[in-house]
């Protein structure tokens, strides 16, 4: 089959389906004009003085550096920051970035992997020589635990913090963090998943509560291209030798077509971020109550579930999870297979996002629990169960949060 084909046959696919990936969304029909503009072709390059002096000039800069310019605004605006750069291009991108600024030989903490940390971190801290440990957790609240960070923190005075959880269910305590390490310490907020709850006021205010450095992807719970961005409050200099490193050791083109795409993502939250920000967390939470009710096992129920975009079940070993992940996927049901953090079992990890962004609220997470519970527990056939599926699926055709579509239909999203 041609590859205009094959495209074709995976949009009529995802068409029939339910996205439960916590890293996927959509984009609205605006954003998606911009990747598909002619700035698609096109370099942007900052003006003199803002750039190396062996990078030369391109001629028709006067609009493409104005985009930029408006989508820094526009994240300075919606998170509060002092500075933004948005010429990374991906999330993953930015730990060699802001892991680079640092010396060889510096120390500094991060998210273990049991406790939900991202698997780049420890990677590039050995390319760089730095001295990594793991930020004590309580493994029963799933909560960093100051007391043994603050200890840790004599012991080993570490040049930053770096915040990267992938994983991630509750708010971090900043605040507490930042007593514990002191104020000489960058804290580095990787929000990769939460750009979009954080927009909308529904998670916590890092540059506010304490971080000095807020970045990360742009396509999570932010609905946005598959972009980067970095931003923080903090002195230039101190902010100098991370920005420095984007251009040219990390960005030559820095897509001009993803950056007009997030600046209108980022004006899309800025309009109707909070209603989306809350809508996605109530699903979340909705969607933990309602596959417990159905027999299965979701973690820290006792807790609610969740304060963010992401609920996680627990199925049990790697190999149960994998057949969970094969069997929704049969369904129709879209997840990632996990090891749980703080547990040793595996699981499911479920994202909201993209279901809210197609006007999904209650009333549909009430028909999906229990074709979820029968694909993972075999209380149907999955083909049988597909169908249903795809029914749901196609019963929420819309995208909303957006300047065509600024509000789901009443009842979609409580």
């Amino acid at each position: 089959m041609e590859i205009e084909g094959l495209i074709a046959a995976y949009e009529t696919a995802q068409a029939g389906a339910i996205n439960l990936v916590a890293s996927e969304n959509r984009m609205s029909c605006n954003a998606l004009k911009a990747v598909a503009s002619d700035l698609i072709h096109r370099y942007v390059i900052p003006p003199s003085g803002e750039r190396p002096a062996t990078i030369w000039d391109y001629p028709n800069q006067e609009i493409p550096r104005e985009i930029v310019g408006a989508a820094q605004d526009l994240a300075c605006s919606v998170y509060g920051a002092m500075h933004a750069n948005v010429f990374p291009l991906s999330g993953n991108q930015i730990p060699s970035i802001i892991l680079g600024s640092l010396r060889a030989g510096d120390t500094f903490f991060s998210v273990g992997a049991d406790c939900g940390g991202h698997f780049t971190t420890a990677v590039v801290s050995e390319n760089v020589r730095l001295h990594r440990f793991d930020l004590p957790y309580d493994l029963t609240t799933g909560q960093i635990d100051i007391d043994r960070t603050a200890d840790l923190a004599k012991s080993e005075r570490p040049k930053l913090v770096f915040l990267d959880a992938s994983m991630m269910l509750f708010p971090y305590p900043l605040e507490e963090l930042r007593a514990a390490v002191g104020k000489d310490v960058i804290i580095s907020y990787d929000a990769s998943h939460t750009l979009g709850i954080i927009a909308g006021g529904q998670f916590q205010d890092p540059l506010a509560e304490g971080a000095d450095l807020l970045h990360g992807s742009t396509h999570k719970s932010l609905p946005g291209p598959q972009h980067g961005i970095i931003m923080d409050k903090m002195d230039a200099a101190r902010a100098q030798p991370i920005y420095e490193r984007i251009l040219p050791l990390s960005v030559s083109n820095a897509h001009l077509h993803h950056i007009a795409a997030l600046g209108i993502t980022l004006r899309e939250m800025r309009d109707y971020g909070q209603d989306y920000a809350r809508a996605v967390v109530d699903n979340a939470r909705s969607l933990g109550r309602a596959l417990n009710d159905q027999g299965l096992r979701v973690a820290f129920a006792g807790s609610g579930y969740t304060d963010s975009h992401q609920t996680w079940g627990i199925v049990g070993d790697k190999s149960a999870a994998m057949r969970a992940f094969r069997d929704l996927e049969t369904a129709g049901i879209r997840t990632n297979a996990v090891h749980v953090p703080f547990t040793s079992e595996y699981g499911l990890r479920l994202g909201t996002p993209e279901m809210t962004r197609r006007g999904m609220g209650r009333e549909a997470i009430d028909r999906l629990a229990p074709l979820f519970a029968d694909a993972v527990l075999g209380r149907r056939d999955t083909e049988v169960i597909r169908k249903d599926v795809a029914d749901l699926s196609r019963a929420y055709p819309g995208l909303y949060y957006t300047d065509d579509a600024p509000k789901p239909e009443v009842g979609a999203v409580t």
